[in-house]
């Protein structure tokens, strides 16, 4: 081939090549979800678990044995929710995220909820049980709180803790059975704490909350004594010395 010609054509190549990698992405591409994120392995490792997109739209659950990684996965798909976020509670418990439409005293709006859910995705729970005891103001706003898990207890099979977030109850901390969702009230709390740690027997020993001291903010860390049970503060963080 003539070295002209094998010139011409190699611009030519690099222009369509430059060309299609100029393309920007369109609303669509933007919008696709991974095709795996949010993996994770169970705690007795013998699970692993996935968001899964075969399409960048549909995302599901998808969890795998590890002794046998090349067998069909369970794929767990919503048809009314899409699933954000998926990570073990217990090592046969799935605690999920995601966003679904709801409807608030005649408003169209998405919520972000939690659940917990088995291995199949056979039934999906809340953390707390739901109650609607209260004005239909207090109800409606539970509707859109969720409850944080405060720890999943590594060293107890069946329980996590959980802390409310719902008028009436907010700051209370739980026990929940991830099996049976029974809950048992283990500290009557408030919307003051918050940020709590517990030590390895699953015992609340830490929390924080902010507060002001003539005119100043601060967010103060508390130490639970283990013989007296008293909250004791250990030290406060005040806003105007940080930088």
């Amino acid at each position: 081939m003539p070295i002209g010609l094998f010139l011409a054509a190699l611009a030519a190549a690099l222009t369509c090549a430059t060309a299609a990698l100029a393309a920007p992405p369109s609303a669509l591409d933007l919008t696709k979800a991974p095709a795996i994120q949010d993996v994770s392995i169970a705690p007795d490792g013998k699970h692993l678990v996935a968001l899964a997109s075969p399409d960048g739209q549909v995302v599901d659950i998808v969890v795998w044995r590890t002794d046998a990684l090349g067998a069909q996965p369970v794929r767990i798909r919503a048809a009314h929710m899409r699933f954000v976020g998926v990570g073990f509670l217990k090592s046969d418990r799935l605690f999920v995220a995601a966003v679904q439409p709801a409807n608030i005293q005649s408003n169209p709006t998405n919520l972000f909820k939690t659940y917990v859910t088995d291995l199949e995705g056979k039934s999906f729970d809340p953390l707390l049980p739901v109650s609607s005891i209260g004005s239909d103001l207090t109800t409606s706003w539970n509707q859109i709180v969720d409850s944080d898990v405060v720890s999943t207890l590594p060293m107890d099979p069946r329980h996590v803790l959980v802390e409310d977030r719902r008028l009436g109850s907010e700051g209370d901390v739980y026990r929940v059975d991830a099996y049976t969702m029974s809950a048992e009230r283990v500290m009557k709390g408030s919307d003051k704490y918050f940020g709590y740690q517990v030590d390895l027997k699953g015992a609340l020993r830490a929390r924080e909350y902010a507060d002001f001291n003539n005119g100043k903010m601060f967010i103060a860390q508390q130490l639970r004594d283990p013989d007296s049970g008293q909250w004791v503060e250990l030290f406060r963080s005040y806003a105007k010395d940080r930088s």
